[in-house]
């Protein structure tokens, strides 16, 4: 990789995580006011129930990762979009996994504070680190939830192995919507104008 290309993936990778940052904070702004909204709902002196907070989490599991899906994967379909449409201007041949490797880089920060979470479950090593990963990875908040439990008082001690290890899902999640975003802007695909002109094609219903 040239030096250009690797100036060119630093930079993408920085916009990349601050798309990811720019989620965060939408998602923990709608979890609270979903939060709010079923406290709203609940009469005076009860609390939610099981199955409420399991609705409540699903729904904004499906928002929030909508949300992040969307910013991250016109994001990266964008940059995919116009190295494609450079590399057959040009002639050449290009890397339409470029946007793995962006993302690969974006999500150094939330790899470190995942390894440095087990490290703390295995060695206790500093009893901050939970909370210091949820922050990080704080775009897929809700899903976390269902890993790491909704008790922020928790230690990582106390939360199950496969709970820690399965932690690692929106970081996965983050590198699989980046790089399908970037190989379908390389390769010139737009998913939502397929889908539109299949529905306008007469015959078709």
């Amino acid at each position: 990789m040239t030096k250009k290309r690797q100036k060119i993936l630093l930079k993408r990778a920085a916009a990349l995580y601050g798309r990811c940052v720019l989620s965060t904070v939408l998602g923990f702004f709608m979890w609270i006011s979903i939060g709010i909204i079923a406290t709203a709902l609940i009469p005076d002196g009860e609390k939610i129930s099981v199955a409420g907070n399991l609705a409540m989490n699903s729904i904004a599991l499906v928002i929030q990762g909508f949300l992040f899906g969307t910013i991250i994967c016109s994001e990266s379909w964008r940059h995919g979009d116009r190295d494609g449409a450079k590399d057959l201007f040009k002639g050449r041949q290009g890397d339409p996994h470029f946007g793995l490797k962006v993302a690969l880089v974006a999500t150094v920060p939330s790899w470190i504070a995942y390894f440095l979470m087990l490290a703390d479950k295995a060695f206790g090593l500093w009893s901050g680190m939970l909370s210091a990963y949820r922050l990080v990875n704080g775009s897929l908040y809700p899903l976390m939830v269902w890993t790491l439990g909704n008790d922020l008082k928790l230690t990582i001690a106390q939360v199950p192995w496969m709970g820690a290890i399965l932690s690692v899902l929106p970081i996965l999640i983050t590198l699989a919507i980046a790089w399908v975003g970037y190989y379908l802007g390389y390769k010139q695909i737009a998913v939502m104008k397929r889908i539109m002109y299949k529905k306008d094609q007469p015959g078709r219903r």
